[in-house]
Order: structure tokens, then sequence, then C-alpha cells
């Protein structure tokens, strides 16, 4: 009884050992398209900096008009923020995220070109009942 107990307990044990295993690796719906090196020391800088929006992009929007997200936000392109320390970017996150149909709400410096930045608004909708 004892042999087939060890038997046993050795068979499963090179089973569990020798099977594969696999992580579910799920690619988000929409991630950020690029980043720009220079953009690590902008939110670490001292002294806050004021930059002026050049393009503001939504992305995993997909019941929702782009447009209609962007006057949600109101980010808009040609505004100024302070970086760091601005609240602009926290406050557009709250007024979306208030809206109720996002579960998340990211947003992204994508890129800096002299004072002048890019912005991504990464949205996740809430599921839907069809």
């Amino acid at each position: 009884m004892q042999k087939l107990t060890q038997f046993t307990i050795g068979i499963l044990s090179l089973l569990i050992l020798s099977t594969t295993s696999f992580a579910q690796d799920q690619k988000g719906q929409d991630s950020v398209s690029q980043i720009n090196v220079k953009l690590l020391g902008i939110l670490n800088q001292k002294t806050p900096s004021k930059y002026k929006i050049r393009t503001v992009k939504v992305v995993g929007n997909q019941f929702f008009d782009e447009n209609l997200l962007l006057s949600l936000s109101t980010l808009n392109e040609g505004d100024e923020v302070a970086l760091p320390g601005g609240d602009n970017f926290a406050k557009a996150i709250r007024k979306l995220m208030d809206q109720n149909y996002f579960s998340d709400v990211s947003v992204y410096l994508t890129d800096v070109k002299g004072n002048e930045i890019d912005v991504e608004i990464n949205v996740v909708e809430r599921p839907r009942l069809r």
C-alpha cells in the first residue's frame, strides 16, 4: 500500500512538473502609440513649466464619438498646462469617470517638442447589454 501511494505521488508530481502552462496574455484594446524619452523628466522637474497641448487623441472608445469625449474632458488643443502640478488632467479624468460610462480613464503624455505636448486619453468602456 505504501509503495502504491509513493508511486501515485511520484506520477502526479511528474505530470505536474512536465505540464506546460501558459499565462493568459491579453493585449489591451488600445495602448499608448509612442513615448518620447524626453517625457521621463517632465514630471520630475523641481519647478513647474508651462506646456501647450499640441494634439489630443482619444483611444479605446467604441460607442462614443471622439469629439464628444474631448468636449467632456475639457482638454483642448492650444490649452496651457503646468507640469508638474497642474490639475487639468485630473479634472479631465474625473469628468469622464463621472459619466459612469467608463471603468477606467487614463491620460498619457505621448510626445514633447519644445513647450508643446501631445496628450492621449485612454478610456475603457463599461460592458453594455445588447
